[in-house]
């Protein structure tokens, strides 16, 4: 049942209202229509770390909602959506007719547009109580997602003429905005963000960066610590013109210490200037104030914008500078943290578990730890994503890490595996010919447009297939080179642009001075890149080019505070550096740089990694009148999913669908229990089913929609140890029940969480 009287008195209104207009709501749906559905439903909390400075006054009776919706700004300033989202709705919570609440959630959905009509649409309906420039700002957006009918029709994304036509009429209007009155802070630095997403997107480039970048100037006149230093960073990030921005990206992260993008984007113009040890500290600064925001308020990783992205790149970084140890312990990382069909799966970009073992994969060749690779080739942290060309990686990885332990016949079956691909590839181009003529003619095309339609599924499939291919010649050639036939493979190499770095290794050994060192002063031409530059100085140093080889160590000392002496690259130059006079630790001391700004410790940002927050207890009573708890329960992990009820259709069905995998469940180690907001109907379950009438535990548990005060379902996985190493809460049950049961398995069988050497 719902419970309305539970609610704030303008919500049982604005609910009951919504009821009679939509009946048949399902349990766990939001009243207010499906764009609530989604994005968070717990309230907001005036979070430390934000920016008092950034002030978007709206109409709105309730200083508190104001407050909220100026957090919301600056979160939205740090493209931190899913928070920002919270905030704008904790405002609409304080006030439901502040109309600019609305217009700031459907700005949170720039990449969900059918949900940022919805939310348009809602700041449309209350336009008529806000002030004339906040009206400016409604309708702008209201007309470009479509949202000014009443209902909205199906939301299908404008292409062609349609849509540049209403990029180009929201550009007009955001320059109208801003003309109108240029004392506006806001104003400018929205619109100058939203001016370059909007050429972007159209996949062009912005007609002037400096007129962009002088709106925001002014923004920084008022505010030198304004969080729109974040959109003047993409505004320049290219390696040509980063250094423009270098007190930006000094800045950045004190602009809203609290967002963990905003560090991040600092580590963008570091990387760019291959000052990739600065590059280091703003990405792991990023990580750990997410990691701290997402333990605290107990957030899956990747259900935060950009988390994977953020790490990854940290990832890089940590390899560019040596930090072996760190950058495999993150990919790890990367890969054991909880995966989920919407948010984090191997086959989705951008997320954990995508990039991890790509990263893996990555610092494992660069710095040679062939016996890691293959202890690790039969288990999950080197899995290609599906993708054909990164499974010819991770084949081509497996293939070398053989040859380097001198077992060619391991490697020569990776050589068979990637022909098995190939032939895989081509059976596929032909099918996905024969699907594009087949579907051109169903569409009534005919002729050229026929024509074009086979060329574009041939030249995709044909691209895919040569990455392929180049792999398995380069894993061919280096066969012939451990066979004896070394100029024909380094032939074969030379012509297939093989990686510089390892070729001029192979230029060595082939006693090719002239070709080695040309090769590794290619692969060193990235500067600050510290196992390419080691190559540099070994290759230079055995081919006699003394000076040059000290030189070049000079550079190389000059970023090794943190190198891991032990990994080959730099341990080939222990007995250089012998020579040479220098100690055995031949690593310096690094130096902040004086231009890097000030820098808090990273302890007082948060963890180095993300670890599962504690489960709240439990004290509810099962059918028999039995009082529960999980503490009772011992160290047996638990899966818990709370129900809305009996009378809920798909609750029921979830239990249902649970029951005959109970015994599965149990032979994996993990009991069962169901969490309801009534007491048990008499059906037979093989698991406790627990009460929870007045939704205490469905609170604690976030289980719940603090906006509209209605239970929401929830599934979750905790370890032995009280953790919660799994969740999902929303409007409708997870029923994908036995892909859960494979990954609690996965979950419960990790290492034991380790802790970064940064």
């Amino acid at each position: 049942m719902r419970r309305l009287a539970l609610l704030s008195p303008w919500l049982s209104f604005a609910l009951i209202a919504a009821q009679d207009a939509q009946p048949g709501i399902p349990e766990g749906h939001s009243h207010m229509g499906r764009a609530f559905d989604d994005g968070p439903r717990q309230a907001a909390h005036l979070m430390a770390g934000m920016n008092d400075a950034v002030h978007f006054a709206v109409s709105t009776r309730s200083e508190e909602a104001q407050r909220f919706f100026d957090q919301g700004v600056v979160q939205l300033h740090g493209f931190w959506y899913f928070e920002a989202e919270r905030s704008f709705r904790q405002a609409a919570q304080l006030d439901p007719g502040c109309a600019m609440a609305y217009w700031g959630m459907a700005l949170c959905n720039v990449d969900n547009e059918k949900r940022a009509q919805g939310f348009a649409h809602e700041a449309w309906q209350r336009r008529e109580s806000a002030t004339a420039r906040e009206r400016a700002w409604i309708e702008a957006y209201a007309r470009y997602w479509s949202a000014t009918e009443a209902p909205p029709k199906d939301y299908v994304k404008p292409a062609g003429d349609a849509d540049a036509a209403r990029r180009k009429r929201l550009c007009e209007d955001l320059d109208a905005i801003v003309a109108d009155d240029r004392t506006d802070i806001e104003a400018k630095a929205l619109a100058a963000n939203q001016l370059w997403i909007l050429w972007r997107d159209a996949g062009q480039p912005i007609p002037s960066r400096a007129a962009n970048d002088a709106l925001l100037e002014d923004v920084f006149a008022a505010v030198p610590l304004h969080p729109a230093h974040h959109y003047r960073i993409h505004l320049w990030d290219t390696r040509e013109t980063a250094a423009r921005v270098v007190p930006s990206a000094a800045v950045i992260g004190h602009t809203a210490p609290g967002i963990a993008h905003l560090w991040h984007m600092g580590g963008h113009i570091w990387a760019d200037l291959d000052r990739h040890a600065d590059a280091a500290w703003h990405q792991e600064a990023s990580a750990r104030v997410d990691h701290a925001q997402t333990m605290r308020d107990r957030v899956m990783p990747d259900q935060i914008h950009n988390y994977a992205h953020n790490n990854e790149w940290l990832c890089r970084s940590l390899m560019y500078v040596g930090r072996v140890h760190d950058s495999i312990d993150l990919a790890r990382n990367m890969v054991e943290l909880p995966r989920h069909p919407k948010w984090n799966q191997v086959a989705q970009r951008s997320s954990s578990s995508k990039y991890g073992p790509r990263r893996l994969r990555e610092v494992l060749a660069r710095y040679e730890c062939w016996d890691a690779a293959t202890a690790l080739a039969d288990s999950m942290y080197l899995e290609p994503d599906g993708d054909p060309e990164q499974r010819a990686d991770f084949l081509f990885l497996l293939g070398r890490a053989a040859l380097e332990r001198g077992d060619l016949t391991a490697a020569e079956s990776r050589r068979t595996a990637l022909d098995d691909l190939m032939a895989t590839l081509r059976t596929g181009r032909a099918r996905s010919i024969d699907d594009a003529e087949a579907q051109a003619e169903t569409a009534g095309k005919t002729g050229a447009d026929v024509d074009r339609a086979i060329d574009d599924a041939s030249r995709r499939a044909t691209a895919t297939l040569r990455a392929v291919r180049k792999v398995r010649d380069e894993l061919a050639a280096l066969l012939r080179w451990h066979s004896g036939e070394r100029e024909a493979a380094l032939a074969s190499l030379s012509q297939s642009k093989y990686d510089p770095l390892h070729l001029a290794r192979l230029y060595l050994d082939a006693g090719r001075a002239d070709d080695a060192e040309k090769s590794a002063r290619d692969a060193a031409k990235d500067k600050g890149r510290a196992y390419s530059q080691a190559n540099l100085v070994d290759v230079l140093w055995r081919i006699g080019k003394r000076d040059d080889a000290r030189k070049a160590f000079d550079e190389l000392r000059a970023i090794s505070a943190r190198f891991d002496l032990e990994f080959a690259p730099f341990a080939r130059l222990a007995p250089i550096a012998q020579e040479l006079g220098l100690p055995a630790d031949w690593r310096v001391a690094a130096v902040d740089p004086p231009d890097a700004g000030a820098r808090p410790p990273l302890d007082a940002l948060g963890p180095p990694r993300w670890s599962p927050p504690p489960a709240p207890d439990l004290a509810l009573q099962d059918g028999a009148g039995n009082t529960i708890t999980l503490a009772s329960r011992g160290a047996r992990p638990v899966l818990v999913v709370f129900f809305l009820g009996f009378g809920c259709v798909h609750c029921v069905e979830q239990l249902r669908a649970l029951s005959p995998r109970c015994a599965a469940f149990a032979a994996a180690g993990i009991d069962v229990i169901a969490i309801g907001t009534e007491r048990d109907d008499g059906e037979s379950f093989p698991f406790p089913i627990l009460a929870d009438p007045e939704s205490t535990a469905f609170r604690a548990w976030h289980c719940h929609d603090d906006f509209e005060s209605l239970p929401l379902h929830g599934t979750f996985l905790v370890d032995g140890a009280g953790r919660i190493r799994w969740q999902d809460i929303g409007p409708e049950p997870f029923m994908e029940l036995d892909w859960l049961l494979g990954e609690c398995k996965r979950l419960l069988a990790l290492r034991p969480a380790t802790v970064s050497r940064g």
